[in-house]
């Protein structure tokens, strides 16, 4: 009997939390008590009269220009936000996103507790994220805040106090980060943590400017004195939880301004809470009660996910994209009506093929929906296996692109196999022939399906089990949606299968199975016979599939140590030679040769990820025993171009 699962203990009830709790209480208004009861005695010694002359003394410009800083200000809190949604993989209407972050702001940083309050304000807006998410959010907020406020400090301190070096670095800072978000990001995680300092640090050059602009102390004081010391206290004062961090904020400026005169410090600060706090509050609490109303409602989704049994393939040009129907892969459907086959790996959006769209938008295959929807995501890109058209526009968009692998492409309306291109197949198909092994595009039945499971069993356990992700899987419900080819020998026995990706316009090899004792020359005659059998059915383009340059594409001492691993498609290089195709370059891409190299070595990983027990292998068959074994001494070797071919250029070879 298995041991009795116990229920785990219900947190909120735990006895020691409302202990915490009331200890966190206390000490925030202890905090807040002390610095006002300090600030009570301060201000008992100051002159109320002065203090009212020097807010009636504001110049309207001072007044302008602390508001247009303090809107910067929550500017770069939503823009914090959108970081912050984009790590979690949220993905919101801009202008929904924005207004509900800048309501969150004002409301919560006046009422204290901001964590919760903003937790609260921002499920109110957007109803798509949950209380337990919002509260997330706020809590990445809160703790990028603060990491965010102390490298400011750190920065100004250790430059000297030089605004110049300081504006200076947050530039360099902002290019990184621009950088490294084109094109979907390159290092998601580094790169939003580079965006959250960023904007943080503008957040609060914006804030002590607006505070610097309306102190009334003329043009005497440098703002360089002023951002650490308004840094600090606001950060401390927004850490003891008391409301707008009040007390601690005044305290600790009061403290670290001696060289200001009290009363202009305080109408400086009164001044600055008005325009900073209180109207934002107002402003706030506001938008939190209409906002939703006002606003149209969101926009639709650049990106839709769609379950891939729903996806009528065959209206599409590019067959491949059926991929996504054995699980591995999500289908996604752009506004520009791509099919897109993709999946997640790490911090990567791996993508898979090119777009497949509807006939006559053609021209219109655009990578561009990818890069809105990885940037959304906060993750990077991988490209894999992408026309030459394609490739073009990923370099242009700054990602590195690799010549990885050639497909073997034929037209079955001008295929054949006269002349002396195709002696070498003609011989295969006669040994097959004579062997009495029999070809033919084989409906479902059980029967089928059974003998065909044996000959699939028995091929994994002598190739060290199935492949997934970017090729096809062994099984029923998958195969039940392809073109599926059988060969027989005299007796009725199954001695090999092949299946295709199919559309009205394009069928692609996916899955080839044969026997331990296959005769010589049984795959040509399968493939041969599905090419007369899609030419019949008026296809245009017959794909053999992939197989990968020498090496990966890749030169130098990686490459040569890759090329024993790259040399295995040796044999699949041979067998699609001899129908005489055409073989258009595949590309891989991502932002940066980093990103690409360990994306790569990622999938390569995905693609084994799922595939059935190995089983020993003494006969030591593989893919040249079903094709006949034939040499390979004098093959080619597959050299990649060093890069992307002109726009138009549709073949390599």
């Amino acid at each position: 009997m298995g041991r009795e699962r116990r229920s785990p203990p219900l947190r909120r009830f735990h006895p020691a939390l409302p202990l915490r709790r009331t200890l966190r209480l206390g000490f925030t208004l202890a905090v807040a008590l002390t610095c006002l009861w300090f600030l009570s005695h301060k201000l008992a010694e100051l002159d109320h009269g002065a203090i009212g002359a020097r807010l009636a003394s504001l110049h309207p410009l001072q007044w302008i220009g602390g508001l247009a800083t303090v809107v910067l200000a929550f500017v770069a809190v939503s823009r914090q936000e959108r970081v912050i949604l984009r790590h979690f993989g949220h993905r919101i209407d801009r202008r929904h996103a924005t207004g509900a972050a800048m309501a969150t702001a004002a409301v919560s940083q006046a009422l204290g507790f901001g964590p919760f309050v903003g937790a609260v304000v921002r499920a109110r807006l957007l109803p798509e994220l949950s209380l337990k998410q919002s509260f997330l959010i706020s809590a990445a907020i809160t703790v990028g805040f603060f990491g965010g406020a102390a490298l400011v400090a750190l920065a100004f301190l250790a430059l000297g106090g030089s605004v110049l070096a300081g504006l200076a670095l947050v530039a360099a800072l902002g290019a990184v980060v621009a950088r490294a978000f084109r094109a979907g990001g390159r290092l998601p995680k580094a790169a939003a943590i580079l965006a959250l300092a960023f904007w943080v640090a503008v957040d609060l050059l914006a804030l002590s400017f607006a505070f610097w602009v309306l102190l009334p102390t003329g043009p005497g004081m440098g703002w360089s004195e002023v951002v650490v010391a308004f840094t600090l206290a606001l950060s401390l004062g927004l850490l003891s939880g008391s409301p707008a961090g009040t007390g601690p904020f005044e305290a600790l400026v009061l403290l670290q301004l001696p060289q200001v005169p009290p009363e202009a410090l305080v109408a400086g600060l009164l001044a600055f809470r008005g325009v900073a706090y209180v109207l934002p509050a107002l402003i706030g609490a506001g938008w939190a009660l209409i906002g939703r109303a006002i606003l149209p409602p969101p926009q639709i989704e650049p990106v839709t996910f769609l379950p891939p049994a729903t996806v009528a393939y065959a209206l599409y040009d590019r067959a491949e994209v059926q991929l996504a129907r054995q699980g591995d892969l999500d289908l996604l459907r752009d506004t520009m009506g791509q099919l897109w086959a993709t999946t997640v790996l790490g911090t990567q959006r791996v993508v898979v093929g090119g777009p497949s769209v509807l006939p006559g938008r053609a021209l219109s295959r655009s990578l561009e929906p990818i890069f809105d929807l990885c940037r959304d995501e906060g993750r990077g890109v991988l490209f894999y296996k992408i026309a030459a058209r394609q490739a073009l526009a990923a370099r242009a968009a700054g990602l590195a692109v690799l010549h990885i692998a050639l497909e073997a492409v034929i037209d079955p309306r001008r295929h054949s196999t006269e002349g002396p291109r195709h002696a070498g197949l003609r011989r295969k198909l006669r040994h097959a022939t004579k062997a009495g092994v029999r070809v033919r595009a084989a409906p479902m039945s059980e029967e089928v399906v059974a003998r065909m499971a044996e000959v699939a069993s028995d091929w994994a356990g002598r190739h060290g089990g199935e492949r997934g992700l970017t090729t096809g899987r062994w099984g029923v419900d998958y195969i039940a949606g392809q073109k599926l080819f059988l060969a027989e020998d005299a007796a009725g026995q199954i001695l090999a299968f092949a299946t295709f990706h199919a559309t009205a316009g394009e069928w692609v090899l996916d899955l080839v199975r044969f026997g331990r004792d296959t005769p010589d020359g049984t795959l040509y005659l399968i493939v041969q016979t599905a090419i007369e059998a899609a030419r019949a059915a008026g296809v245009t383009r017959f794909s053999l599939a992939a197989v990968p340059c020498e090496g990966f594409g890749l030169r130098g001492p990686l490459g040569r140590r890759l090329r024993p691993f790259s040399a295995r498609a040796r044999g699949l290089y041979q067998f699609k030679s001899t129908f005489a195709p055409t073989w258009e370059p595949r590309y891989a891409a991502a932002p940066g040769w980093l990103a690409l190299l360990s994306g790569l070595l990622l999938l390569a990983a995905g693609i084994r990820l799922r595939r059935a027990p190995a089983k020993a292998d003494p006969a030591g068959a593989g893919f040249g025993a079903a094709t006949g074994g034939a040499r390979i001494a004098h093959l080619p070797r597959l050299r990649p171009r060093r890069k992307p071919p002109a726009e138009g250029e549709r073949r390599a070879g």
